[in-house]
């Protein structure tokens, strides 16, 4: 639940990051392009300093219809997103 209130204050909140740019997949953020991924690692530091933000080279599966360029997950997001 957290990362779905996440996604939709990110998308609320970074002008140029839209719903398709990135997807919730197993408690981590799937990005299509790298620069969409580093506008919200920019936007989650200034907002919470403190966060560990961890950034991959996501696995493609096959049967995907979508391929992604990055893999952003968290070790201490918090429960309540107050960002």
């Amino acid at each position: 639940m957290r990362y779905i209130k996440l996604k939709q204050k990110l998308i609320n909140e970074i002008e140029n990051l839209n719903k398709s740019d990135f997807y919730l997949l197993e408690g981590k953020l799937l990005f299509v392009k790298l620069e969409k991924a580093n506008l919200v690692k920019e936007y989650l530091l200034q907002k919470m300093p403190s966060l560990q933000i961890f950034i991959d080279k996501p696995r493609n599966w096959q049967h995907w219809s979508q391929k992604y360029e990055t893999e952003m997950f968290f070790n201490n997001l918090p429960k309540g997103i107050e960002i």
